[in-house]
């Protein structure tokens, strides 16, 4: 895989980002090239000579990296989402929309539908809950769930994303979704339960029972495993790794 990407220029847009920065550091230890976007997409000058591009942005400036994959006539994976199979909230329509108009664009587009992660860099004061759980118990406060702890997740190391990503670009079908995360369910108050047992705190955990947001989020890894991924970090593992580096 890594061959692959030695041999290539790549293009990376949102490249500052959570995903991004874990991406570049695969291909910086690899030896891999590539081109980084920090900036707005309609303010970039494209370079030259590209060999794959990787579309991070959640982005409405579709249309530029469209032209800009069929001049260069390059694969272009995009980091899509979960929440497209919801469509309820701005962000899963604004990736739904963008996932039909790449793969109606007939440019050789793979896709990635991402749903839960761990690792660092994760946002600890945003809406992610492992990440509020992690700084909550970590400063020593009670852990607090907003809502009623009974949605289920599953959660993926960083490090097992990027290699999944990375093997979707390189052998994915075109214009297929393949869903990325984890494969070990739990329920919110399960994870809360597991932070609290892996860092060892003495803390209460509150539910507030607010209404639930997206009450099932669970990948279907059939076609992804079918493609030769494999989850190398268990769940446990993962958030102890998360938690160590915060720690």
């Amino acid at each position: 895989m890594y061959n692959w990407l030695r041999d290539r220029l790549g293009f990376i847009t949102g490249s500052t980002g959570w995903f991004g920065s874990w991406i570049c550091s695969a291909l910086r230890e690899n030896g891999a090239e590539f081109v980084e976007l920090r900036q707005r997409i309609h303010n970039f000058s494209f370079p030259p000579k590209v060999d794959y591009i990787i579309h991070l942005v959640p982005s409405h400036e579709t249309d530029r990296i469209i032209s800009l994959a069929k001049e260069r006539d390059v694969p272009l994976l995009f980091t899509s989402s979960g929440a497209v199979y919801e469509r309820t909230g701005a962000y899963g329509k604004m990736k739904y929309e963008n996932e039909l108009k790449f793969v109606e664009s007939g440019i050789d587009v793979k896709i990635a539908r991402c749903f839960a992660f761990t690792g660092y860099g994760i946002p600890l004061n945003k809406g992610f809950a492992l990440g509020n759980f992690i700084r909550q118990a970590r400063d020593g406060e009670d852990i607090r769930i907003h809502g009623t702890g009974t949605p289920i997740r599953t959660y993926m190391h960083m490090s097992d994303l990027v290699e999944w990503l990375f093997k979707i670009l390189i052998d994915g079908e075109v214009g297929k979704p393949y869903d990325v995360g984890g494969r070990t369910r739990i329920s919110i108050l399960g994870l809360a339960r597991k932070v609290r047992r892996l860092m060892g705190v003495d803390c209460s955990i509150l539910i507030e029972n607010r209404k639930d947001k997206l009450p099932f989020y669970v990948p279907d890894l059939t076609d992804t495993f079918d493609l030769g991924c494999e989850i190398k970090v268990g769940l446990d593992e993962a958030i102890r790794k998360t938690v160590e580096y915060y720690e």
